[in-house]
């Protein structure tokens, strides 16, 4: 019993950096190729005061697959839009979108921009299983195409309405 608790011991303690490993590699991917921004909030230092809620817009590529199928527990919002990548036409690229509400918010995909102002016939989650009108605390999660080209080191203008923000990609 005490060979077999040791064992046990000394694989989980070998396998658990690998898998935190992993999990940072998918963060540095993260950071490197999304942007996240507020609706409605003004920034104060760390704070941010009166936001209806936060968009976060990440381009979905091969190194993000690549990341995500070595992860330990990937989010499986990203996984759903990386499996869509292969459908992407030339001349497009293809970008995960997480809404989170703060206070109450209708999300209207007329006012998404990524590059430039995104049309209905551009998303590529049905929209029927994605949630439009959320109550605080909820989140909606889909994918969309951008008529754009991203390379590395690019500079991509992202927003909601007013609320802007720069993605920038890194090399």
């Amino acid at each position: 019993m005490g060979l077999r608790w040791f064992v046990a011991v000394l694989l989980a303690l070998l396998v658990a950096p690998c898998s935190w490993a992993m999990d940072e590699e998918l963060e540095r991917v993260l950071q490197s190729q999304g942007v996240r921004f507020h609706v409605e909030g003004q920034v104060l230092g760390d704070m941010v005061i009166g936001s209806r809620g936060t968009v976060e817009v990440i381009w979905v590529n091969r190194r993000l697959a690549e990341a995500l199928s070595r992860a330990q527990f990937p989010p499986q919002w990203l996984v759903d839009q990386v499996q869509k990548l292969d459908s992407v036409p030339r001349g497009h690229s293809l970008f995960a979108v997480a809404v989170r509400a703060n206070k109450p918010f209708t999300v209207d995909l007329n006012r998404l921009i990524i590059g430039v102002p995104l049309r209905r016939e551009l998303l590529l989650t049905r929209e029927d299983r994605m949630l439009t009108e959320l109550s605080s605390g909820e989140e909606s999660f889909f994918g969309v195409l951008a008529p754009v080209t991203v390379k590395p080191g690019s500079f991509i203008p992202v927003g909601y309405g007013e609320d802007r923000a720069e993605l920038k990609v890194s090399r």
